[in-house]
């Protein structure tokens, strides 16, 4: 793992934090360690830096036409929207080409809302106040792609009802939804009652459910042509914004505009996207530089410039413009605790509160989120904690360094001495020896963690390096049932807060083995009846009460240890990409955002 980076990272901050050095076990190699607590963590002062242009939101000047170069990292599997799971490329295929009833709300210089929605393939819809059933209307208006087999003819409720028997039995997400092949699951029918409306039947009402049928992983709406006219495996035939002109595996994608799409008329701005395979983080950077690329994306998204490496690219190449991107949507990971038997060390709150008071979470943002030398440069920093719920989505966090957590918020603050004495009432007078489980190689962001714990003295974790498929196996779907600490437990699914809860969060919960718990532990039995309590709550200030005591009682008792924040970040983009970096998507950015992108002219460098 990267710990070169890690130590010259923290070099260059030892002026502001003191810090200890400690090795780090294997692959990890050395890290340095924060030993006392952070700086407040607030927005900074007004940009002085000179090096941003300001974000424009210019859609009533948009012209159609032009070409997007853009890129993807790795290669997508498979072109079926109900079965494919592939973020980790920079794309979500399934969005380019196929609608679903809803579409995720943008945010509009500022983070979406997790669960907001905005209709596409439906009309309306109508939820019983019972929350057992939601009708679904369809658009009159709805094309499919005009090439052969589907000749742009109109979506029905066939297409609706072929698309959700598919799912039942072949959806990525079926366990999720489907009440027949999980009791904790929502679903039980789907049924066409006319010729323009489908209603679902709930096994039991939800919160905002309708807001599921916006989630990308869930019901893409396919041809019946699907079914023997065309592989949807290898090529679509949606009714989305874009429409794939040719796939070729190790090279790249093209996608054309949809000139019939249903839901901004006008829209796709672009004429086509040309998105080529490009793997290495130095090849892409050069493309950009070359002008072969528009953008490399916002901080944070799959193949995005290194923050380290922003404000030299900008000075290389003055011609590019500099946006802060704000605050990241996105949330981030975990470490979980295992809990392969009764004797688990993890069981006493003590060490697990313990693990969490020997982060110092300010150093460690600084560190991966460059915050130090971007507030050097005179740019305004925006640096949040996580609670176990992310900063990301302000409707439902509760900031750590503020006094809404209660009691719980002290176990996120940097504190040896007190963390040191928790260890001792536990048992534990020699450092807690147990794995520190890494998927393959790791990253930057889990080397400090790994670092700050092992240098703490009060835990001893020798790497354990799973591939990504043993991990799968071991850690993400197997309900906790490891020995350990797994360094970078993934949040799973966001949309409407609910999906996050019940999928990681509930042991035998929405999607079985998903679960971070392989039961309801007597200390965990209150935090699973307030999870239930706001799942079954239709009352929406009622249900943010029970959230808001969740999230209370997460901190206190310390499940798990939430990744420590995040901070704004910055991106390049050749100013003629229009409305670059004014909306901000949840998910689905090809057809949410980069169809309200476009290509001016006139901002093109000379």
């Amino acid at each position: 793992m990267a710990g070169n980076y890690w130590q010259d990272v923290l070099n260059g901050r030892i002026s502001r934090r003191r810090a200890l050095a400690a090795s780090a076990t294997g692959a990890l190699g050395t890290a340095l360690l924060a030993a006392c607590g952070g700086e407040e963590a607030t927005k900074g002062p007004a940009d002085t830096s000179g090096l941003l242009a300001k974000a424009q939101e210019t859609t009533g000047k948009a012209k159609q036409g032009g070409v997007w170069q853009h890129f993807v990292t790795a290669e997508v599997p498979t072109m079926d929207p109900l079965n494919n799971a592939s973020s980790g490329s920079g794309i979500n295929n399934q969005a380019f080409a196929y609608s679903r009833f809803l579409q995720w709300k943008p945010g509009v210089f500022d983070n979406p809302v997790g669960g907001e929605f905005v209709l596409d393939a439906a009309e309306s819809f109508e939820a019983a106040p019972d929350g057992l059933r939601i009708t679904f209307k369809l658009r009159p208006d709805i094309k499919f792609d005009p090439r052969p087999p589907t000749n742009g003819r109109l979506m029905t409720v066939q297409d609706v009802k072929w698309s959700w028997d598919r799912f039942l039995v072949g959806g990525l997400t079926r366990v999720d939804y489907v009440n027949a092949l999980n009791p904790s699951a929502p679903i039980e029918s789907l049924q066409v009652v006319d010729d323009r409306s489908v209603v679902v039947k709930m096994a039991f009402p939800i919160a905002n459910m309708v807001s599921r049928f916006a989630f990308h992983r869930f019901l893409s709406l396919l041809p019946v042509e699907a079914g023997d006219k065309f592989d949807a495996r290898t090529d679509q035939r949606g009714s989305g914004p874009w429409m794939l002109r040719k796939w070729q595996p190790s090279i790249g994608y093209t996608y054309d505009r949809n000139p019939t799409w249903h839901l901004r008329k006008g829209q796709p701005y672009f004429d086509t996207l040309e998105l080529s395979l490009v793997t290495e983080a130095a090849q892409r950077r050069a493309q950009l530089l070359a002008g072969n690329l528009l953008t490399m994306g916002n901080a944070g998204s799959p193949g995005a410039l290194a923050a380290t490496e922003v404000v030299g690219t900008k000075r290389e190449k003055p011609g590019l413009a500099m946006y802060d991107d704000g605050y990241r949507w996105g949330g981030q990971d975990h470490l979980a605790f295992g809990f392969p038997d009764p004797s688990s060390p993890f069981q006493d709150a003590r060490v697990r509160r313990a693990a969490s008071m020997v982060i110092d979470r300010d150093l460690w943002i600084d560190a991966n989120f460059n915050v130090s030398n971007f507030e050097k440069e005179g740019l305004a920093m925006d640096v949040r904690w996580n609670s176990h719920y992310f900063a990301d989505d302000k409707r439902y966090w509760i900031d750590p360094k503020g006094n809404g957590l209660g009691e719980g918020a002290a176990y996120f603050q940097y504190n040896l001495a007190e963390a040191t004495k928790l260890m001792r009432a536990a048992g534990f007078s020699q450092p807690l020896k147990t794995p520190a489980i890494v998927s393959g190689s790791g990253n930057a962001q889990i080397t400090s963690l790994h670092g700050m714990l092992q240098g703490s003295g009060l835990f001893d974790l020798p790497i354990r390096s799973l591939t990504s498929s043993e991990y799968a196996q071991k850690v993400w779907n197997d309900r906790g049932r490891f020995e350990g600490i797994a360094m970078a437990q993934n949040h799973g699914v966001r949309g409407d807060i609910d999906q996050y809860l019940s999928t990681r969060w509930s042991p035998g919960g929405a999607s079985g083995t998903q679960s971070m718990f392989p039961e309801v532990f007597p200390w965990y039995k209150k935090i699973q009846d307030l999870i239930d309590a706001q799942r079954r709550e239709l009352d929406e200030k009622k249900r943010l009460g029970s959230l808001e005591q969740l999230q209370k009682e997460l901190a206190l008792q310390m499940p798990t240890v939430p990744y420590p924040g995040a901070a704004n970040g910055f991106s390049l983009a050749w100013p003629q990409l229009a409305n670059y970096a004014v909306f901000k998507p949840p998910y689905d950015a090809e057809s949410v955002i980069w169809t309200r992108n476009w290509y001016d002219e006139s901002k093109k460098p000379a």
